[in-house]
């Protein structure tokens, strides 16, 4: 506006000039002319800059922003990675404990594998599992998984205990009391216990597989096979630490009679439960096996020869005794009771075996329900 002004005004001066003070017109022409132009220029480069300075302004308001939403995403990004790296991380983890527990048959390691992944992936203040009640696996037991050491536990946490129960083929085979766990962590403590579950049940059927493959599917009692491995591992402990170790050979009497008279049904309830009797007057640390159709042999560790005829005597009292009841039938039987004792006897699995069964020959000999201990050397 100003250079405008200039421009209006430089004539009147010019006219002015000519008039009053009569300059020649010709000799400032020239530098009237220089100055307008000039001026004019002036103005039309300011007017030009302040559209372009605008212009400017824009596209760095506008390149701002675009940065700003670069920022932004970049932001966002880096939030959604770290996600990424975290749920990467769970997973492998989760495939690493898998990959351990089922590398395992025992339950003891596969329960010690689960404890140390929970101390070292969540926040609780108090777990134990609870097994149902079943022979095998070491179930109908309550075991304390402890908790993170340090005491440092975070305000969101779920204070109430959870019962998180575990499952396999639709049975309840335990329960996992979780207490103060941390707040966003049982999705993830539901997919472990979920597998822990797998692996306990993979252990039971494996035990189960096991116990068939070394019992007598009739009595219970381990089977011929796995009885003599047993007798083997004894004998070399005994010569190992001087121990006595007792064998003997038990036959129920006239069960041949029996067994055609009454029906192999009645016979096999009756060798059934005199194998529970037998189970039943022993001591856990004895072995009962099925030697033949209706013998059975048993194994009385760290067992001297008097002590082992007091044994057998107590068996074939509580035999004789029993009345063995079979469908409509009542059946009275005895056994008669082969004694041999290592090293007193004999000194290897053969002769041990020998010695008791020329011992169960004789009690049959003198008449049955007796016990004979074998007197030579």
């Amino acid at each position: 506006m100003a250079a405008f002004g200039l421009i209006i005004l430089i004539p009147a001066i010019f006219a002015l000039c000519v008039f009053f003070i009569n300059i020649k017109i010709a000799s400032i022409t020239p530098a009237v002319g220089v100055f307008a132009v000039t001026s004019a220029s002036l103005y039309m480069l300011r007017k030009a800059w302040t559209a372009k300075k605008a212009l400017l302004m824009e596209n760095l308001k506008a390149t701002e922003k675009v940065v700003q939403g670069l920022k932004d995403g970049d932001a966002k990004l880096n939030s959604e990675l770290k996600k990424l790296d975290e749920t990467v991380s769970e997973i492998v983890s989760l495939y690493e404990i898998t990959k351990a527990m089922s590398g395992t048959l025992l339950f003891s390691e596969i329960l010690q594998l689960f404890s140390e992944f929970l101390k070292k992936n969540f926040i609780f203040i108090s777990c134990e599992l609870i097994l149902a009640d079943r022979a095998d696996a070491g179930t109908g037991k309550v075991y304390k998984i402890e908790a993170p050491q340090g005491g440092a536990y975070p305000e969101k946490t779920i204070a109430a205990k959870q019962e998180v129960p575990l499952t396999s083929q639709n049975e309840i085979i335990g329960v996992l009391n979780i207490a103060g766990l941390e707040d966003g962590a049982l999705e993830k403590f539901l997919i472990v216990s979920r597998q822990f579950s797998l692996e306990i049940e993979k252990v039971r059927l494996y035990e189960t597989v096991q116990q068939l493959a070394i019992t007598d599917g009739l009595t219970g009692v381990f089977v011929r096979r796995y009885f003599l491995d047993m007798l083997k591992e004894e004998l070399e402990r005994s010569l190992k630490h001087n121990f006595r170790l007792s064998f003997l050979m038990v036959d129920l009497d006239h069960f041949k009679e029996c067994n055609d008279k009454l029906g192999h049904l009645v016979g096999d309830v009756i060798l059934k439960d005199a194998a529970r009797m037998m189970k039943k007057n022993i001591r856990e640390i004895d072995i009962i096996g099925r030697y033949g159709g209706e013998e059975f042999a048993l194994l009385l560790p760290e067992t001297d020869k008097g002590s082992a005829a007091v044994a057998a005597e107590r068996l074939r009292w509580a035999i004789a005794n029993r009345s063995f009841k079979a469908y409509d039938e009542v059946v009275n039987m005895t056994i008669s009771v082969g004694l041999s004792t290592f090293p007193d006897n004999a000194k290897t699995v053969e002769e041990l075996i020998d010695t008791a069964d020329k011992a169960l020959y004789e009690a049959k000999a003198q008449g049955r329900n007796r016990v004979v201990v074998f007197r030579g050397g």
